[in-house]
């Protein structure tokens, strides 16, 4: 059986009648979040770079992301260890700090129960986490 995306949609919402909105670039709230945070994040990365003496130049800095995978609990478990080896205000390793540089992150299953716990307390240290939920 042949399926598109408008008959989906439309077994959906009950229409037969189905509108898209075309993505032409980033809405005017996302791209004002956008400017003002690759400011912030690339002041981070920049210090970062510096701190590892990667001998990468910094005139040029890219957007980071951080992504955490699906897989349940252990998800869970690997994306807070990742966050907070990454976090300077958690850790004091050599990728400490890397964190303060991400823009964006998105998560899936398992890695979404933990970015929702960061978000849902106003994005705390993942020792905080620990020993307050």
């Amino acid at each position: 059986m042949a399926w598109s995306i408008s008959s989906l949609l439309g077994f959906l919402t009950g229409s037969s009648v189905v509108s898209a909105s075309p993505a032409n670039g980033l809405s005017d709230n996302e791209e004002s979040y956008r400017v003002s945070r690759k400011a912030v994040a690339d002041v981070a990365l920049k210090t970062w770079l510096e701190k590892t003496d990667s001998g990468f130049g910094t005139d040029d800095l890219p957007t980071i992301a951080l992504t955490h995978s699906g897989g349940g609990y252990r998800s869970l478990l690997s994306s807070a260890g990742v966050v907070q080896g990454l976090d300077a205000r958690d850790s004091d390793v050599s990728t400490s700090g890397l964190y303060q540089a991400i823009t964006y992150q998105a998560g899936l299953s398992g890695g979404s129960w933990f970015l929702s716990s960061l978000a849902g307390n106003n994005y705390p240290t993942v020792s905080w986490l620990r020993d307050n939920l």
